[in-house]
């Protein structure tokens, strides 16, 4: 067994690392999924100072690259809940996942304090994307090639043919 996940994964940033010191809402540019399988929200905390700030996390989904116009996900389309990917200001220099296996072509990630943060708060979120499984390509036959013809052939005439043709051919 090799054990390879580097070559198996797409990581893009999601949320840039930012400290958040106000209560407005950290907001994910529209990821585009339409060739992945799946894909992992990482969201990785810092100190948080607060003593008493909670933050809730809300995947959502659309048919668009604008993210404004993004619905929140259903749960079933989820890895994980929503509930567990949020974090408190007691969770300092944890990680945080969540995963979303639906179908839309978009997904984006929002953090918003559900209780006013008045510290700082350093984050940032990673989207590790699953592509689908890589195919083999097996070569086929070109029929226009010499190689692809042998069986478009005729049995009275076959590739390449005899030398006593090519005396013929060549005079």
């Amino acid at each position: 067994m090799k054990r390879d996940l580097m070559n198996n994964i797409h990581p893009v940033v999601a949320i840039a690392p930012f400290v958040a010191t106000t209560g407005a809402a950290a907001v994910s540019a529209a990821i585009d999924v339409r060739h992945y399988k799946s894909v992992t929200f990482v969201i990785a905390l810092g100190a948080l100072a607060d003593s008493d700030a909670t933050w809730a996390v809300t995947i959502k989904e659309g048919s668009t690259a604008t993210q404004g116009s993004h619905t929140a996900v259903e749960d079933k389309d989820l890895i994980g809940t929503e509930a567990l990917a949020g974090f408190t200001f007691s969770d300092d220099g944890e990680c945080r996942k969540i995963g979303y296996k639906g179908s839309a072509d978009y997904v984006s990630i929002e953090i918003d304090d559900v209780t006013a943060n008045s510290g700082n708060a350093p984050m940032c979120v990673i989207a590790i994307l699953e592509p689908y499984e890589r195919r083999l390509r097996t070569r086929r036959r070109n029929p226009r090639s010499p190689m692809g013809r042998r069986s478009a052939l005729s049995s009275s005439r076959s590739w390449p043919p005899p030398i006593s043709n090519l005396k013929e051919v060549v005079r």
